[in-house]
């Protein structure tokens, strides 16, 4: 597994110099709705890049203030800027709604793709996560990011998802990059143990259909610790394609 963390302005000014020493990658928080733009993310997006971390932003939705899912993405893009190579992109919903939740994200999601290409991220918690049918998002090839604060980063509940890429497992971890504030923390899930054919195996899992398109970012994440690794993942992947 890979330890991260989730920010936002919550923490205030992160010391990244000493982060890039405690975690491999770290998930900002961007926009809410279609008006406000998190007032530490362009720092925060900025130094994660400048010391070499796996970096990813999230969108906070908002659908109770009766905003599209296209014109939520669209904002979101607009003040992520352009992408990396091994760019994160998250959608935390977890707002009280009434409305179609699951076409609502699904939506959200399919746009972030069709500009980007990204499979992008579902961020939801545990409860959220077993009270309505996922089954569009999931076949749809969107990765989970799980809420689940049991303290135990490397227990994974069920859920309607295959698997999970990535587990926030506590609200209120300690870093030394982030001094006074809580944080929190997260795992990738899976990754370095795995055998060519076991990666392959969960790649698709994750991104069903076709994969050649839509094996994207997450996967990096997992074996970001280690170059030879990663540097296997890619050979066994060509391999697979070239068959």
């Amino acid at each position: 597994m890979t330890k991260g963390c989730d920010i936002s302005s919550h923490q205030g000014a992160v010391d990244f110099d000493v982060l890039k020493r405690e975690v491999s990658f770290v998930i900002a928080k961007a926009t809410e709705g279609t008006g406000f733009t998190d007032p530490t993310f362009a720092t925060n997006w900025r130094e994660a890049a400048r010391v070499g971390l796996v970096r990813g932003a999230y969108h906070y939705a908002r659908p109770d203030l009766g905003t599209t899912p296209q014109d939520e993405a669209a904002f979101f893009l607009r003040n992520v800027g352009r992408l990396g190579a091994r760019d994160l992109l998250a959608l935390d919903f977890e707002v009280a709604w009434k409305g179609d939740g699951v076409g609502w994200c699904k939506a959200f999601l399919d746009h972030l793709r069709q500009q980007t290409g990204v499979a992008a991220l579902i961020y939801l918690n545990l409860t959220l996560a077993l009270a309505k049918d996922w089954s569009p998002v999931v076949d749809a090839g969107y990765p989970l990011w799980l809420a689940d604060y049991d303290g135990q980063p490397a227990v994974v509940p069920s859920t309607p998802w295959p698997t999970i890429a990535i587990k926030q497992w506590t609200s209120s971890g300690a870093l030394a990059a982030i001094p006074g504030h809580q944080v929190d923390l997260d795992e990738a899930i899976g990754g370095l143990e795995m055998t060519d054919e076991e990666l392959w195996a969960a790649l698709q899992r994750l991104y069903p259909g076709k994969l050649e398109e839509l094996i994207k970012p997450t996967v990096r994440v997992m074996v970001e610790q280690d170059p030879e690794t990663q540097a296997a993942v890619v050979d066994a992947v060509d391999r697979k394609l070239a068959q």
